[in-house]
């Protein structure tokens, strides 16, 4: 214990929390900006086990805010370089990692089996993903966003009658961007995941700080906000128990990650994956941004997101659809559309620029 004495001395923590935070496990979901600050100091505050979750590799543009990678690590799957930095960190850490995206098939066994839930991801479909799993377990999870000069943090309690996400974002908003669509400054994804570090040892001390309040950080400015959020009236958390299972439009939409999508290319060896590879192999393409954006993408069907509605049935094929925008949002809002239709669809996570910074990593 004599390398947690400093924090043994609060009275908020002393032995008995220490031993708390020995017998806990956390999943990360998301090994970036705000999983990789938030697993450090998890790690250093002495919590028992941490679970990493992240389909992705380094990419040398993820360096000046990914803290536990390395210019030698680029190409290499996030959670197995994050797992040897935390184990170098600290070795009597118990970690497992996990190079998939969540999904509803694994959300299940991977949320069940922690105390507590941090939401480190990039994009909403993968958040309300996490509210409705974590919701109908009743596990605690923390959420943080980042976007330019700008983050959020707020908490999701599930075992009171207290908010959660969707109470506090109904639905996407095609307006909605994130890191890679506007760019960022790494300290702010930095604070923001120890913020979330913070808030996950308060909630596995009993002394949970943020359920109800978002907080809003503005670096630029040097201005925080406070909201105060309540229960929407139409949400799915104020339905009981055994209702919330049912089917949501959400469960239509599925994420298809950068690698994922590359990998259903048919290329030769030593050959470069390229998106009108992919675009001809496995999936039905659609590309939903404007003519005036992008000159439409080789081997997909170019239907701008406002056509959508009224060209449906040409984005339906006997190949699963995948849309794709440029950073990944307009995407998954024509997917929801083709969703409201009946049909399943993906959309590309991260849009072209994070497929684009996949390719430039491989190369």
């Amino acid at each position: 214990m004599d390398r947690y004495r400093q924090q043994m001395l609060l009275p908020e923590l002393g032995p008995d929390g220490q031993d708390r935070l020995a017998g806990a496990s956390v999943l990360v979901v998301g090994a970036g900006g705000l999983g990789s600050p938030a697993s450090l100091y998890l790690a250093a505050a002495g919590i028992g086990r941490l679970v990493l979750v992240d389909p992705d590799t380094v990419a040398l543009s993820n360096l000046h805010r990914q803290i536990l990678f390395r210019e030698g690590d680029v190409g290499m799957l996030k959670v197995e370089k994050a797992s040897r930095s935390l184990h170098e960190f600290r070795s009597d850490l118990r970690l497992e990692a996990h190079a998939c995206w969540l999904s509803d098939e694994n959300a299940d066994s991977l949320i069940s089996s922690v105390d507590v839930v941090l939401d480190c991801t990039d994009n909403f479909l993968a958040r309300y993903l996490l509210n409705r799993m974590c919701m109908n377990l009743c596990i605690p999870l923390v959420y943080a966003s980042v976007a330019a000069w700008e983050g959020q943090i707020t908490s999701f309690a599930f075992d009171t009658d207290g908010p959660c996400l969707e109470c506090l974002y109904p639905m996407v908003e095609d307006g909605a961007l994130n890191c890679n669509a506007l760019g960022t400054i790494g300290v702010v994804p930095g604070i923001l995941g120890l913020w979330q570090a913070n808030e996950a040892i308060h909630i596995l001390l009993g002394q949970s700080r943020l359920t109800g309040r978002l907080l809003h950080i503005d670096l630029l400015h040097h201005e925080m906000r406070e909201f105060q959020y309540n229960v929407a009236p139409d949400c799915r958390c104020r339905l009981p128990a055994n209702r919330r299972h049912e089917p949501d439009l959400h469960q239509a939409v599925r994420l298809l990650t950068p690698a994922e999508f590359l990998a259903s290319c048919a290329v030769e060896a030593g050959q470069r994956q390229t998106f009108s590879d992919a675009a001809r192999g496995s999936y039905h393409v659609v590309d939903v941004r404007p003519a005036s954006e992008a000159p439409g993408l080789e081997g997909a069907l170019h239907v701008p997101l406002e056509e959508i509605a009224a060209r449906w049935t040409e984005c339906v094929s006997d190949r699963p659809t995948v849309f794709v925008c440029q950073a990944g949002v307009r995407s998954l809002t024509a997917a929801q559309l083709l969703a409201e239709k009946g049909k399943t669809a993906f959309s590309l996570v991260g849009g072209l620029s994070a497929l684009n910074e996949l390719q430039r990593g491989r190369s």
